[in-house]
């Protein structure tokens, strides 16, 4: 009997392949005081809490995003309104001393070591649970040009897109 001519014999049961499922990765939605709305990888996030005014300390001679330092787990923690960075023609908040600032402190990974950072921030929105085909690198997308350097991907879902910061830019930009 020719191979050709005679139909395959089954030399082990095959089960069939599961499905693949997409990972899922889970983001912090936020909003800011210019109203632009983001998010940062939960993976990124120590804490979110509400910090004093009293206790930052404004650094003369900085950069204006930068709205000073406050000891946080007896260290020195850098606080960044990001509305400031991304949009620099905003003036910075006004300074009321008897109000807490809402800040996500993030533990960001660098190749020099692991550096904390607070992010100043109008308001949570939620937390999300995205599959990760959801979440695309940014290319060729019309972003505003201050945010360029701070968003290198984006999450597709309920309408428009939603913008995920890149941590690591961030500091770079500010350069501490």
């Amino acid at each position: 009997m020719s191979s050709s001519s005679s139909s395959p014999s089954l030399l082990f049961p095959v089960q069939p392949i599961a499905p693949v499922i997409a990972e899922e990765e889970k983001l912090l939605r936020f909003r800011l005081r210019d109203g632009l709305t983001l998010a940062v990888p939960m993976t990124e996030i120590r804490q979110v809490c509400q910090i004093p005014r009293e206790t930052i300390l404004p650094i003369p001679h900085m950069a204006d995003a930068l709205l000073g330092i406050c000891r946080y787990q007896q260290k020195l923690l850098s606080l960044v309104d990001l509305s400031v960075l991304l949009h620099p023609q905003l003036p910075p908040p006004p300074i009321q001393k008897d109000s807490d600032c809402t800040v996500i402190i993030l533990e960001i990974s660098r190749p020099s070591g692991t550096q904390s950072l607070g992010l100043f921030i109008e308001s949570l929105q939620d937390i999300l649970e995205v599959r990760s085909d959801q979440i695309s690198p940014i290319q060729g997308d019309p972003l505003p040009l201050p945010l360029q350097p701070h968003i290198k991907r984006r999450c597709e879902g309920e309408g428009s897109p939603l913008w995920i910061l890149d941590s690591v830019a961030v500091l770079t930009s500010l350069q501490i």
